[in-house]
């Protein structure tokens, strides 16, 4: 920081520094969210995208279900953590996460992950489920870790 450089904070939020950023931070326990966004990309995990954006009071995007992990990532770039919902067969992000060890494949109904990983430098949430109502069922377990 320069010395005019003057980060105002209230209640755990930056709200200005320098002019230049605006990050909100939501934080339970050592766990902080920082300039997050929502992402999905089936309209089947709409619900549950909604259900965590208004509960946490942050954005969400629906991207093109056809691209990819990293093209996702790029463009959410101005987003200091992605959530990402929906499982392999909806989400690339997902998918990526499979093949690079992170998470296993959601082969069973009622099976549901809720993970932190890091892709492309960034802290990126895994909210998924087998189907969409345990998807519903892993963002409302996300949505109480930030409560």
């Amino acid at each position: 920081m320069t010395d005019k450089t003057i980060p105002i904070v209230i209640g755990g939020v930056i709200v200005a520094v320098s002019g230049y950023l605006l990050y909100r931070t939501i934080k339970k326990g050592k766990e902080a969210l920082l300039n997050p966004v929502v992402h999905y990309a089936s309209v089947d995990d709409t619900i549950s995208a909604n259900h965590i954006a208004a509960s946490l009071n942050i954005p969400s995007s629906l991207i093109n279900t056809g691209a990819g992990a990293s093209d996702i990532i790029n463009q959410l770039i101005n987003y200091s953590t992605i959530i990402t919902l929906g499982g392999s067969e909806a989400n690339s992000i997902y998918r990526e996460a499979v093949a690079l060890g992170f998470v296993s494949p959601l082969t069973t109904p009622g099976q549901k992950v809720v993970k932190l990983i890091q892709m492309a430098g960034k802290p990126v949430w895994l909210v998924a489920g087998y189907d969409p109502a345990d998807t519903y069922a892993a963002a409302q377990d996300f949505v109480n870790k930030f409560r």
